[in-house]
């Protein structure tokens, strides 16, 4: 994975930490898809960047102290996340 690759995955989720969530969709493929394990009470999957953003709107609201950290990023984690070069 490039430098590059790399720093577009931070600055996604940079961007969805603050909350940025017209940064988000400008820079997210259109077909983007985020998945919650299962383990989440009425989990289910968000498939779009409208309904990817609504997700990351709501998700805050519903915890007291909401915080996004990225601890690792793997090869596939560019791909996954949907993000354009």
């Amino acid at each position: 994975m490039s430098q590059q690759e790399v720093d577009a995955v931070r600055r996604e989720f940079e961007a969805l930490e603050r909350g940025d969530l017209a940064w988000f969709e400008q820079w997210t493929t259109p077909d983007v898809v985020i998945v919650q394990p299962p383990e989440v009470p009425d989990a289910k999957s968000y498939e779009g960047r409208t309904a990817v953003a609504e997700a990351w709107a709501d998700w805050p609201a519903q915890w007291e102290d909401f915080r996004l950290d990225l601890i690792e990023i793997i090869e596939q984690a560019f791909e996954a996340a949907g993000i354009q070069e």
